[in-house]
């Protein structure tokens, strides 16, 4: 999740914050790896259920519009996608790391669905100088 999260970092996951509500495009979730589910994977939610979500060259579009990924910091060259599409069924995500270039997420595996998601990222607790809401 380069840039955004770093690995050593540990944070706070809110496993409550989707019981009354869902998910919304930008959280940053938990849930067990899909090849492994001794390991979880966090990850961003980039496209929610009923969406149109397709992948080419360097861009994301969310029922044919550009997503715009104002969390995304641009130190990284663009990144070309292989080209990608999913109809999200009721209930399931596409998720996506930050650090697109090294990322094992949707474009390797399927969407998620949202049973599957032990919670929200919340807080950013070590080290000290990194606390924060995320």
């Amino acid at each position: 999740m380069l840039p955004n999260l770093v690995s050593g970092q540990r944070l706070i996951i809110n496993s409550q914050a989707y019981v009354s509500q869902n998910p919304n495009r930008g959280d940053i979730v938990v849930f067990p790896n899909p090849k492994n589910d001794t390991v979880d994977f966090i990850k961003r939610i980039i496209g929610l259920p009923g969406e149109y979500i397709s992948l080419k060259d360097s861009n994301i579009f969310v029922n044919n519009r550009l997503l715009e990924e104002s969390y995304l910091k641009k130190i990284y060259p663009p990144i070309t996608f292989e080209p990608r599409q999913w109809i999200l069924e009721e209930n399931q995500y596409i998720v996506l790391g930050d650090n697109r270039l090294c990322s094992d997420d949707s474009r390797n595996f399927w969407p998620i669905q949202k049973e599957a998601i032990k919670g929200k990222a919340w807080l950013r607790v070590w080290p000290p100088q990194n606390w924060g809401v995320i």
